[in-house]
């Protein structure tokens, strides 16, 4: 675990912007979470994601849970599926 936090990640914002691919960007809520996970690890990565996702005109999922992936993999397949077509 000596990875950096991911909002510290440097984004080349621009870089994606110009590629002008569509976005979506998929996270976990994390309402059920502990409360010190949620505070400081939930919480930051959504704020991280909703600027990401405004920063770059995507779409957002909110999905229920902690890894979205695995908890509800329905409703990000789905959501893939969707993006995809």
């Amino acid at each position: 675990m000596r990875e950096r936090p991911v909002w510290e990640a440097e984004i080349p914002l621009e870089v994606i912007r110009g590629a002008a691919l569509p976005i979506l960007v998929i996270y976990g809520t994390r309402e059920h979470a502990p409360a010190l996970h949620r505070e400081h690890v939930g919480l930051p990565l959504m704020a991280v994601a909703e600027s990401l996702t405004d920063s770059l005109a995507g779409r957002l999922l909110r999905v229920p849970g902690y890894y979205p992936h695995t908890q509800e993999p329905a409703a990000v397949n789905a959501a893939l599926r969707d993006f995809w077509d």
